[in-house]
């Protein structure tokens, strides 16, 4: 659980057609604000935030009203206007439609886009004081709530990896399913949204994705949690009752700045009778 405390969804339109792809180019990565962030009163729960220029996608893993896991996703959470330069987005703010996402079995089947089904839930807002905090508020159903968030660090250094891996990543072919990675010098932290074999969303951790020593890739222990009400669900969120169990390994490994293989056993979850293990093809999700 330590990790977790530490540290601290994806459709169609999520990541799928919602905005043109960007011609490829040596690196792709996205804007300063990009990275998870948390409220650290409130560990269980945490919002990816991917920015490219004036749209944040925000990946937002949570619990439903019984405290299984729950994400819902803003693909096109948009800036009121772009930021002037790359790192000026104090005073900056976003806002869109949260979305909820069912979609196909993931695991020991072939993977069909064609059944992901998406439905608007909500709302969210998020004003920047700076790249490191702000305030997010949302409607989902008869709830709303506004909060303080910051970027979460959980690793420090001094050399900054060759390469950084923050992103958001996908397998075009399989546009429903995402990976959130979120990279500080040798640590990256996984927040992977995917559906369980009762077809509904699910969403699991690698907290502590140690980085190879080439610095192409990373492994670590998968976990999947269950907790109170989540914040969608809730207007207050009890972070005691946040439970934290391995499942498995997972494990990436980059060919290039931009394309990579996700690698997974996932044991006793999911619905699974068996083991399932796997890989998938991931790239950058460009908008």
């Amino acid at each position: 659980m330590k990790n977790l405390v530490r540290v601290i969804a994806a459709a169609a339109i999520a990541f799928g057609a919602a905005a043109p792809v960007l011609a490829a180019v040596p690196n792709q990565t996205p804007d300063i604000l990009t990275g998870i962030w948390w409220n650290p009163n409130e560990s269980g729960w945490g919002i990816h935030f991917t920015q490219r220029r004036d749209i944040v996608f925000a990946a937002w893993y949570t619990y439903d009203s019984v405290g299984a896991p729950r994400w819902l996703v803003a693909s096109d959470c948009r800036m009121s206007k772009p930021p002037p330069c790359p790192s000026c987005v104090s005073g900056s703010a976003c806002s869109g439609t949260l979305y909820e996402v069912n979609g196909p079995r993931f695991f020991n089947q072939p993977f069909d886009p064609s059944t992901v089904k998406v439905t608007a839930v909500g709302s969210l807002s998020v004003a920047f004081g700076d790249a490191n905090n702000a305030t997010m508020s949302y409607r989902v159903g008869n709830t709303d709530r506004t909060l303080p968030i910051s970027r979460q660090v959980f690793r420090g250094g001094f050399t900054p990896p060759a390469i950084n891996y923050t992103d958001l990543w996908w397998n075009s072919a399989e546009s429903g399913w995402g990976l959130a990675v979120t990279q500080q010098f040798d640590v990256m932290f996984l927040a992977w949204f995917a559906y369980e074999n009762t077809t509904r969303p699910v969403w699991y951790v690698a907290s502590n994705c140690i980085v190879y020593v080439g610095g192409n890739g990373c492994s670590g222990t998968l976990y999947v949690t269950e907790g109170p009400p989540g914040p969608p669900s809730s207007s207050t969120f009890d972070p005691s009752r946040v439970g934290l169990t391995p499942i498995g390994d997972i494990s990436l490994t980059f060919s290039d700045a931009n394309t990579g293989i996700l690698r997974y056993r996932i044991e006793g979850s999911s619905g699974l009778v068996t083991t399932s293990t796997g890989e998938k093809t991931i790239t950058r999700k460009t908008f």
